[in-house]
């Protein structure tokens, strides 16, 4: 009950695609298996967007802009011009921009068995008083708040300056947005690598 106390918390998995993790889910041939695909399609909206589902679930042929989605965010309200990729398009041109009503989460962990998405990620928690370790494969983790972390951290790794990416994911708060983030130590290097600066 005191004021003083800190209730002790712990980060759980949170993941998130590389661009090339994305290509493995293009790639799938889920024609014979109509929940899967919708549902890989949506995943990859939103890793291509940063919208959430209740956003881009409602686009309509009106919100796209030559090459951009123009949109008025549900949750924020805010409003949101987003670049719209040749993968978005051609997801938005296969449903004549209609896009199919479909849980989001349903299937997407089969889907991400599917492409192959089986990196081993280590998530420490602890029970307790003591520290436990489980290995998970990456589609185990896989979630529709995972597309939304893919755009981010996908865009911070491309070098996008992070007040351009927060216009796009409607965020205000810095440090809200910085929790999207999920980029490793190796994936920063290898980033910063290819920076002016270091050349």
């Amino acid at each position: 009950r005191s004021k003083s106390f800190s209730k002790p918390s712990e980060e759980v998995a949170k993941i998130f695609l590389t661009m090339q993790e994305i290509q493995k889910l293009v790639a799938l041939d889920l024609l014979n298996d109509k929940m899967k695909d919708i549902v890989r399609d949506y995943f990859v909206i939103s890793c291509m967007t940063s919208l959430r589902f209740s956003d881009f679930s409602n686009i309509k042929e009106e919100n796209i802009k030559a090459d951009t989605i123009e949109l008025i965010t549900k949750k924020t309200s805010e409003q949101v011009v987003i670049p719209i990729s040749s993968l978005v398009k051609d997801i938005f041109l296969k449903y004549n921009f209609h896009l199919p009503k479909s849980p989001c989460n349903k299937v997407l962990k089969e889907v991400g068995l599917l492409a192959g998405l089986d990196e081993i990620i280590t998530v420490s928690k602890t029970l307790g008083g003591y520290k436990k370790t489980t290995a998970y494969k990456k589609y185990e983790l896989l979630t529709c708040h995972s597309a939304r972390r893919s755009m981010i951290s996908n865009c911070i790794l491309a070098g996008i300056p992070t007040p351009q990416i927060m216009l796009m994911s409607a965020h205000k708060c810095l440090k809200v947005f910085q929790s999207y983030i999920k980029i490793s130590n190796h994936q920063n290097a290898a980033a910063l690598a290819n920076h002016s600066f270091f050349k």
